[in-house]
């Protein structure tokens, strides 16, 4: 992967390409308090049948760098938007991890002809920060950050772990996203939850594809957003699945962005639906 800069109006942002010239783009945007060293372990899969665009936005990472005021949904589609226009790219599939999947989502909004395919890792069915939140629940979720930064993390980390995440694991990722200026990613996140999720799936004809923490999923979200989005459950880990199971989140990622489909509608490759409505895989162990 090699690493470049592209100069905004009020950012530098940093991102890296690889993988097969020419290949079928494949854009992966982190989610709150991350980086692009997020899908650093999906990688050495992806890159060798897709061209990937891994982007850091501005306020995370360690190499973007922002004078941004604010910090909406909206701004970091356009950051995207941006890249893909240094990259020349017409069309490319879109995959965001948690608030990243808000922004790619809001990307297809803002250029519907340049997103072939909405991916979100473990977003987008999470009710308490989607649809649009008012003030006194965006003040609930966003309060304890503001009063205790470390704290929150600590407690957001143990939440959205599974019984099974590794201890060592929590300490590296609850290191990693105490690494972020605390008063900018407070105002992300409060620009997140006033973020109009309905608004954006109808105003845009993409697909879009969750694949949803099976154990943090839930009935409600499927009941509220299934009839515009195929939600999945997978069994992977966490909500930070695709770094403790990257090599099945990969395979997962190239069946949904890179194969072509089956008569019904499924991708063909490795990925597969199951009768229970869950995505599988040939190597069932990669889901359990």
């Amino acid at each position: 992967m090699h690493t470049k800069r592209l100069v905004t109006e009020d950012s530098t942002l940093a991102y890296a390409t690889g993988g097969v010239e020419g290949g079928p783009p494949l854009v992966l945007v982190h989610g709150w308090s991350g980086s692009r060293a997020h899908f650093d372990g999906l990688l050495p899969r992806l890159t060798t049948c897709h061209h990937v665009i891994a982007i850091d936005l501005p306020g995370h990472g360690n190499e973007s760098r922002s004078e941004r005021r604010s910090w909406t949904v909206e701004a970091f589609a356009q950051d995207v938007a941006a890249v893909l226009d240094a990259e020349h790219i017409e069309s490319a599939v879109l995959a965001g991890h948690s608030m990243g999947a808000a922004v790619v989502l809001e990307t297809a909004r803002l250029a519907p002809h340049r997103v072939r395919h909405v991916v979100a890792l473990d977003s987008l069915t999470y009710l308490q920060f989607y649809p649009r939140a008012t003030k006194e629940e965006t003040a609930a979720v966003t309060g304890p950050f503001r009063s205790d930064f470390p704290a929150a993390v600590d407690h957001l980390v143990e939440s959205f772990s599974s019984e099974d995440t590794d201890p060592g694991f929590r300490r590296m990722l609850t290191r990693d996203l105490r690494a972020v200026e605390p008063g900018t990613a407070v105002d992300i996140l409060d620009e997140v939850m006033f973020w109009d999720l309905d608004s954006a799936l109808a105003a845009t004809d993409a697909p879009v594809t969750v694949l949803a923490v099976e154990k943090l999923l839930a009935p409600e979200a499927i009941e509220h957003y299934g009839h515009r989005m195929d939600v999945v459950p997978v069994g992977l880990g966490g909500h930070w699945f695709l770094m403790e199971s990257p090599d099945a989140t990969a395979i997962l990622l190239q069946g949904i962005a890179g194969a072509g489909t089956t008569a019904g509608g499924m991708p063909e490759g490795p990925v597969r639906r199951t009768a229970a409505g869950h995505l599988g895989i040939e190597d069932r162990k990669l889901l359990a």
